[in-house]
């Protein structure tokens, strides 16, 4: 497809598909973090358990794209060069 080719409908779609979506983080959050429902009653309370479900996805997510990612699964470290 030529740049600047297709209807207006075509180039909207292509442009929408472009961009993630956020449905994967639920999925993980579901099925990676055990979290499948709320345990504490309460706008607040479930704003700030939320809240921590969140930052644990995020230290997850940061310690897989450190330096950190490197711990293997059987526990040690991978080897580095020195």
């Amino acid at each position: 497809m030529k740049a600047g080719s297709g209807t207006h409908f075509e180039q909207c779609y292509n442009a929408q598909a472009a961009v993630e979506t956020v449905e994967p983080v639920f999925g993980i959050v579901k099925h990676v973090l055990g979290f499948r429902q709320f345990h504490l009653r309460g706008h607040p309370k479930v704003d700030l358990e939320w809240s921590l479900v969140c930052l644990a996805h995020n230290v997850r997510r940061l310690f897989k794209l450190s330096e950190g990612g490197l711990l293997l699964a059987n526990g040690g470290f991978a080897p580095t060069k020195a």
